[in-house]
């Protein structure tokens, strides 16, 4: 049985050349809806939950501290399947199908990869039989754009988390992993040509990229709601994001990368990265009592990469940060409408 649910993760009964690398039952994974009971889903070594975001948002801290629940599979982070992963699978089928129409993915088989890529994130799989898997991979809230439906097809059953930072600091520690990466190659692989660029501009051509693919209007002309809710704004992102930007301002985009997951029936849990630092074990908590897991506190909270926590952190100067705030002003206010008035003026200066 090929069944569709959206139109890029699709079947019109083409064959795929890919059959062979699924020796599971294609009906088991057929079948699945949001209704399946959880011990069928962990059976086929499929995920309940998925952590979507943010990239230096305290995400590896999060998921050490889950990744220590006794009743949590003990697995990789960062599987990176719903976005490059169904990206490439989908380029390979379009040519097995020498580029006929309908050369998607029929939904059992990109369920058969996601849980062959699922079972070999195992650590201890004998060990882990029975216990709840969770996919960590923070760069799914920003393609927001194909991520979502993919989720309704592929997973309509989990619960989706996000830990969601001060965008202006999150842009800082994007650009200070960015140093690092640059050092570092120059270091392990002599690339002495690399640079990288001061900070404002790493900022300033993000924000140039922003208004050119039209993400980023003049609001004093320009009614934010109204563009917010519009195709043209969702036109204007899907560009941005197939821009190949670093993204250090559109990462911290909330409000427009979580509006699709937040329009699926999915359970979610919106989490400040603030909070989880300052009152970890209270947070904590409230994150199992999310995925019905029994409560427990951890002798140890490990800051682990926590927002880049204990690294060398970039001075931002008081006109750039000013910048910034201007541009994330109006998209942390819309974001506050989408979460709850708990979230209104969380990060104001």
């Amino acid at each position: 049985e090929n069944s569709t649910c959206l139109t890029d993760v699709a079947s019109t009964g083409t064959k795929s050349k890919t059959t062979a690398l699924f020796p599971r039952n294609s009906r088991n994974f057929s079948t699945l809806t949001a209704d399946t009971p959880k011990d069928v889903i962990r059976s086929l070594d499929l995920p309940e939950a998925i952590l979507i975001g943010v990239q230096k948002g305290g995400t590896t801290a999060l998921f050490q501290y889950i990744d220590k629940h006794p009743d949590i599979v003990k697995s990789a982070k960062e599987l990176y399947f719903l976005d490059e992963k169904v990206d490439k699978m989908m380029i390979q089928n379009y040519q097995y199908s020498n580029g006929a129409a309908g050369g998607g993915i029929p939904q059992f088989r990109a369920r058969q990869q996601y849980s062959i890529l699922m079972r070999n994130a195992k650590k201890y799989p004998q060990v882990d039989q029975g216990k709840m898997l969770l996919d960590l991979t923070p760069n799914y809230a920003f393609y927001s754009d194909r991520v979502p439906a993919r989720i309704s097809c592929l997973l309509p059953w989990a619960k989706l988390m996000v830990l969601l930072r001060n965008p202006v600091d999150r842009a800082r520690s994007q650009y200070d992993m960015k140093v690092r990466f640059v050092k570092n190659a120059k270091k392990k692989r002599n690339e002495h040509g690399l640079r990288v660029p001061t900070f404002r501009q790493y900022v300033l051509n993000d924000l140039a990229a922003l208004k050119e693919t039209g993400v980023i209007q003049d609001w004093s002309n320009v009614d934010f709601d109204t563009f917010f809710n519009s195709a043209a704004m969702q036109e204007a992102w899907r560009s941005y994001i197939n821009s190949g930007m670093n993204a250090p301002i559109g990462m911290g985009l909330y409000a427009l990368q979580l509006q699709p997951f937040l329009e699926l029936p999915n359970e979610f849990l919106a989490i400040q990265s603030e909070k989880l630092m300052t009152r970890t074990d209270e947070t904590y908590g409230e994150v199992l009592d999310f995925l019905g897991l029994q409560r427990i506190s951890l002798d140890w909270y490990p800051k682990a990469n926590n927002a880049g926590g204990g690294k060398k952190k970039t001075d931002v100067d008081r006109e750039t940060e000013r910048l910034l705030q201007s541009v994330f002003e109006p998209f942390n206010r819309k974001l506050a409408d989408l979460l709850g008035e708990e979230w209104e003026g969380v990060w104001e200066a």
